[in-house]
């Protein structure tokens, strides 16, 4: 019997064992994770300093000779790009054309650039803290201007925009959903 159906679920004629690769790239998800809300940690600014100098951990180059903990946390980096997208409370952080911010499944950016004069996620919201559906309508793509204004507008609490990431780990990897 092969180790992908031992991992299946009994209900489906395996005998439910863990994957083990894929708990540990959740776990090292975790930790690149960490590198990114914290990275004036000890570990992050190490990290900083020997593996991504120039840039940041998103566009961290591998290098020719990675440690073993920094080759697990960039295989399990492409888990975050697909799964971190911003929650905002005024949009005044977040780049409409390049950061994530719609709730799609996957690659959280608009489908297309209709506008280069406008360029953040604050600049389709009116004073009164509504979607401006008519300057949506002319600057995105019709599914994406429906996914907008789906969005909730948060008016209390938060107190700015923050990089959110949720996991969501089927049948290949974990079953389940992590929210960092």
């Amino acid at each position: 019997m092969s180790w992908d159906k031992l991992c299946r679920p009994k209900e489906e004629g395996g005998i439910g064992f863990r994957d083990l690769h894929a708990h540990n790239l959740a776990l090292l998800s975790k930790q690149g994770w960490r590198l990114v809300k914290n990275p004036s940690s000890l570990l992050g600014r190490l990290y900083k300093v020997r593996y991504f100098p120039n840039s940041d951990f998103w566009l961290a180059p591998i290098p020719s000779s990675p440690s073993a903990s920094w080759k697990g946390i960039f295989e399990a980096r492409d888990l975050l790009v697909n799964g971190t997208r911003w929650q905002f409370r005024d949009g005044s952080s977040v780049h409409a054309w390049e950061d994530p911010w719609l709730p799609r499944d996957r690659d959280f950016r608009p489908l297309s650039r209709r506008s280069m004069r406008l360029s953040m996620v604050s600049e389709f919201i009116t004073a009164s803290k509504q979607w401006d559906s008519q300057l949506l309508e002319e600057h995105f793509e019709p599914t994406d201007v429906s996914l907008i204004l789906s969005i909730p507008l948060l008016r209390h609490r938060m107190a700015h925009d923050k990089l959110i990431c949720i996991l969501i780990l089927k049948a290949g990897l974990l079953q389940g959903q992590l929210v960092f």
